[in-house]
């Protein structure tokens, strides 16, 4: 078996995807796919121009998606008219009530390249699906780490991406353990903890994660009094909050606007050394934006390019009072189940599955998590029975062997 803590590490069932890049023990990187909530960013589209708004400057574009996305007219070369079809691109994905950010600069060849696909469709069209995430960890790292996965369908498509990059696919494991993939690299405790609002600092500080509607702040907690020159702890603090909040929004997902509130530094130098700091560890970031300077006051605006739902919004649902709050998605937990469920029951052969649920549990087996489901009796060779339970919480979900 490879060592857990130095591998790219995916977990698969139907409807669902894990992957997380693991080096030296540290999670340096995170991808969560979705089948119910498809990712667009960087998709190609047949749009049909809906509407011109000349006071914003933009066209609103239908492309197949929940709302039109904007396009503004300073990236189109001749101003379309309303009705017009027009290939664009996704180049921010849709959230927070805002449709998709659309351009239509197509690099020439890949816009022939389309050409043929675009007079035979009707507008809105998908064209080109963007790259999948899993591509670009696979082809992450010099040299590659070997690749560990828990469905044998997922580590055959790892293998045919690998060779057909003309990368050395050896190395390539699958997981069968009495645990759940995750769980036994601790991963899935690492995971959770990223929704944690805390995160502690190693010398005894912490940063505080706040996302909002309009901007995610994070606020820098020196964590008490300690001994010696408060300028130069207030640095260490600093710095050390610079490499974990480069590290923390990139696995969260979070894009935006994003205001951090550093501990107050009198010395320009060592405010700008906070800065270059915070831009050297965003620099892996595929999706890093501007690192602005440091305010007086230890203010420093961070963007953050939106690639698709924050991982709290692909984990969790609102709940509490006007969605005030935070509760595990219950299509989660019921994938959580059938992946312990099929690692408990690989080893008790022969017997009954059974999995007693609350209703929002049981409406979650049988909705998103349903091609999972099915999947797992299959691959156990025994149904798996859903006994709705009223003692239980709307989402719980309990294993019964």
């Amino acid at each position: 078996m490879a060592r857990l803590d130095d591998a790219l590490l995916i977990s698969a069932l139907p409807g669902i995807l894990w992957a997380a890049r693991v080096e030296d023990g540290t999670l340096v990187d995170l991808t969560l796919r979705r089948d119910d909530r498809p990712e667009v960013q960087g998709n190609l589209y047949l749009g049909r121009v809906v509407r011109l708004d000349r006071g914003l400057g933009a066209a609103f574009v239908e492309v197949g998606l929940a709302a039109p996305g904007l396009l503004p007219l300073d990236r189109v070369e001749a101003r379309p008219a309303e009705g017009a079809a027009l290939l664009v691109k996704v180049q921010r994905a849709p959230g927070a009530g805002k449709g998709a950010k659309l351009t239509a600069r197509i690099p020439a060849e890949l816009r022939r390249r389309l050409e043929p696909a675009a007079r035979a469709a009707t507008a809105p069209a998908l064209l080109q699906r963007a790259e999948d995430p899993l591509d670009r960890l696979l082809d992450a790292g010099a040299p590659p780490i070997p690749v560990v996965a828990d469905d044998p369908e997922v580590l055959a498509e790892a293998r045919r991406r690998l060779e057909a990059a003309g990368r050395p696919s050896e190395g390539l494991e699958l997981y069968r353990g009495s645990l759940p993939l995750f769980e036994t690299s601790g991963l899935a405790e690492r995971i959770e903890a990223l929704l944690d609002p805390r995160v502690a600092l190693p010398g005894g500080g912490a940063l505080l994660i706040e996302p909002t509607r309009t901007l995610t702040a994070v606020d820098v907690d020196s964590g008490g009094a300690r001994a010696g020159d408060p300028e130069r702890l207030a640095l260490e603090v600093n710095l050390e909050a610079a490499a974990a909040a480069a590290r923390e929004l990139r696995l969260r997902r979070l894009s935006g606007l994003i205001v951090i509130d550093f501990l107050e530094l009198r010395s320009r130098p060592q405010r700008q050394e906070v800065v270059r700091r915070l831009r050297q560890e965003m620099k892996p970031d595929p999706e890093a934006g501007r690192v602005l300077p440091m305010s007086a006051s230890g203010l420093v605006e961070v963007t953050r390019r939106r690639a698709g739902p924050p991982l709290h919004a692909l984990l969790t649902r609102p709940c509490g009072l006007h969605g005030s709050g935070r509760a595990w998605d219950p299509a989660i937990l019921a994938w959580q189940a059938l992946q312990r469920l099929r690692h408990q029951a690989l080893g008790r052969p022969g017997g009954s599955l059974r999995l007693a649920c609350g209703p929002g549990g049981a409406a979650a087996l049988q909705g998103p998590a349903a091609p999972a489901h099915r999947a797992v009796a299959a691959a156990l060779g025994r149904e798996i029975e859903i006994l709705p339970d009223p003692t239980l919480a709307d989402d719980e979900i309990r294993i019964v062997i």
